[in-house]
């Protein structure tokens, strides 16, 4: 249980500064452990209790106008977490939120580390909530919610505070309607030492000439 519960509070900090809905993160937690049974509802049950407890982890709901205090919703069950939409999903369903120290342990930042840029902060967060996945770069300034100009000095700055890392990529093109493979591509990702998951080691890649794509990821798996 202490395993799932750190999986749980690691998943919560990637989610970044917008959080998650309860369902969102035991998706993300069941898809870490694939090869162990689906969180049966009283799994759930404990991980919330424990959850609601802890001191970096808050909820919010989703009239920004009406916000529960934690008294409130510290006594939610997860019947409360998942009001069902109009065809069953958790449309309006409050999100669970990780403060800031949570998300920079989750990201691998160090201590010594200070982000006082906002736009380096986004930039991060926003490739951790990539996941395995990752980022692309064409993607990376709607993810970020910056500008496309704005985002090459938070890259060139986090990866100087080595907390993303470059390395090279297959990837494929939608071309008339079928796939080709790309040439390598470079790829960013953040350097998760010391995170609860599975952090690899800084790598490295240059590009062979010209401008490539890059994919920006997380090192989580």
């Amino acid at each position: 249980m202490d395993e799932l519960l750190a999986a749980c509070l690691d998943d919560l900090g990637l989610s970044g500064d917008a959080g998650c809905t309860v369902a969102e993160l035991w998706a993300q937690v069941e898809g870490r452990h694939q090869r162990a049974p689906p969180l049966n509802a009283t799994i759930k049950t404990v991980l919330w209790g424990a959850l609601r407890e802890h001191p970096l982890v808050s909820v919010h709901t989703a009239d920004s106008k009406a916000q529960a205090s934690r008294q409130q919703w510290a006594c939610w069950g997860l019947a409360e977490l998942e009001p069902a939409g109009a065809h069953g999903e958790a449309t309006l369903a409050p999100r669970l939120v990780g403060e800031r120290p949570l998300i920079r342990r989750a990201h691998g930042v160090p201590l010594s580390v200070t982000i006082d840029n906002e736009f380096d902060w986004k930039m991060l967060t926003a490739i951790g909530a990539g996941r395995s996945r990752g980022l692309l770069q064409m993607e990376a300034h709607t993810k970020s919610g910056l500008a496309a100009k704005q985002i090459w000095l938070p890259l060139q700055r986090l990866q100087h505070l080595r907390l993303i890392t470059i390395e090279k990529v297959r990837s494929t093109a939608q071309a008339g309607g079928t796939k080709r493979a790309r040439d390598e591509e470079a790829a960013l990702k953040t350097s998760k030492k010391g995170a609860a998951a599975h952090g690899r080691g800084a790598l490295s890649a240059r590009g062979n000439g010209r401008k490539p794509a890059r994919k920006v990821t997380d090192d989580e798996e």
